[in-house]
């Protein structure tokens, strides 16, 4: 297995090492407010049209690669929520469940809420499934014992197409090898403490980023 960091898997990949607070950092006060409105309504399951949002705010927001559409003009990914069922869903202690566009995405939602969260991750080649219980105030637990994470890049115009599809929990490291050899993908593993650690780098201070630039 090759040994890897949250911080050099990131500084790796598409994201630049970039939180997505630093991403959204970059828009004006208005874009922001924005983005926290649309995650928002993410959190509460609630759909969020576009078509009375005024479209250079919408255009800012997909291309700093904050959400996406599809081709009609809907919201369908605000990172790290995605509106269409994924192998990545986050269940929380209150019974809300979320779709995430992939593993560590789904492993920072516990932190951006601050709440406690269960993952169920199903491996994308297989039927196994993986689960992560994540705490914010302590220590991610798992099953299986031997799971790992894949965090590998491919092409594609975002993150949704180039990076997502390809990071993704395994029940162990032989099937997350045999995985990345058969699609002949460059990545790492990760272990699951690693993949947490990154997804509450990307995440965790998310929502009160966007509070804090509002203020």
């Amino acid at each position: 297995m090759t040994a890897n960091t949250p911080a050099s898997v990131l500084s790796a990949s598409p994201i630049d090492g970039q939180s997505f607070a630093a991403r959204a950092g970059n828009l004006a006060q208005s874009e922001r407010a924005l983005y926290r409105t649309i995650l928002e309504r993410f959190i509460e399951d609630a759909a969020f049209p576009l078509d009375s949002t005024p479209a250079d705010a919408v255009t800012r927001l997909v291309e700093a690669d904050l959400i996406q559409t599809d081709s009609n003009g809907r919201l369908t990914v605000a990172y790290p929520f995605s509106r269409q069922p994924t192998r990545h869903r986050v269940t929380m202690h209150d019974g809300r469940s979320y779709y995430a566009m992939c593993a560590i995405d789904a492993l920072g939602i516990p932190y951006m809420l601050n709440e406690h969260g269960e993952l169920q991750a199903q491996e994308p080649d297989g039927q196994l499934v993986v689960r992560v219980t994540v705490d914010p105030k302590g220590e991610p637990t798992w099953t299986p014992t031997g799971a790992v994470a894949v965090a590998a890049f491919g092409d594609g115009c975002c993150l949704a197409q180039s990076a997502c599809p390809h990071i993704n929990l395994f029940a162990s490291p032989n099937t997350a090898i045999r995985y990345l050899d058969a699609h002949v993908l460059q990545g790492s593993i990760l272990s699951i403490t690693d993949a947490t650690k990154a997804g509450q780098r990307l995440f965790g201070d998310l929502l009160r980023s966007l509070v804090d630039h509002a203020a």
